[in-house]
């Protein structure tokens, strides 16, 4: 499942991206990576970004839906 399916204030792991190395590399400088526990805390209406947030660090990152629909999750 992907991040753009995932309900927000759900908990979830990040399992894996679905990019090139440019895109895991951003994500990584942004604290996101394979094992780390992340929540969607809102969601902009008519197709806007996602916020957020790395429970691991406690930090909240708006994310565009491109971005979003291939970061990998799992419930967790």
């Amino acid at each position: 499942m992907t991040l753009i399916n995932a309900i927000p204030n759900r908990t979830y792991v990040i399992v894996d991206f679905n990019g090139g190395p440019n895109l895991i590399q951003r994500l990584y400088s942004m604290g996101l990576y394979p094992g780390a526990r992340i929540q969607i805390v809102s969601v902009a209406p008519l197709r806007g970004p996602l916020m957020i947030k790395n429970l691991d660090n406690n930090i909240q990152i708006a994310l565009g839906r491109g971005i979003v629909s291939k970061i990998s999750v799992r419930e967790g």
